[in-house]
């Protein structure tokens, strides 16, 4: 790059952080993508994200009770792009925490 204009230099160093940061973007919304169309699916602990549906079965609630828990905080989905995502680790520690609390 040393023969490059020190603005292009520049601009070529944010793109290519740009396109960097995209990759790992793409890559989280491939794997969220990933485990909804797995058959059959692996253990819970083998999957990566774990989407709506998923966490519905694990905690055993409605899709009413599920946005409840998300508007009150209790439950803080990763988001990749309008998709929640979640991790099983951020799941167990919220039952975890029920059950420290005394409510399960």
């Amino acid at each position: 790059m040393e023969h490059l204009p020190k603005d292009l230099a520049i601009h070529l160093v944010e793109i290519h952080s740009y396109a960097r940061e995209m990759r790992d973007y793409m890559l989280q919304i491939r794997d969220c993508l990933l485990v909804q169309h797995v058959v059959p699916q692996p253990s819970l602990r083998d999957q990566k994200l774990l989407d709506i549906e998923q966490v519905l079965r694990i905690l055993r609630i409605g899709r009413s009770t599920y946005y409840r828990f998300v508007n009150a905080g209790k439950l803080v989905p990763r988001k990749i792009g309008e998709r929640h995502c979640y991790y099983l680790e951020d799941l167990e520690e919220m039952i975890q925490e029920s059950k420290r609390r005394g409510r399960i």
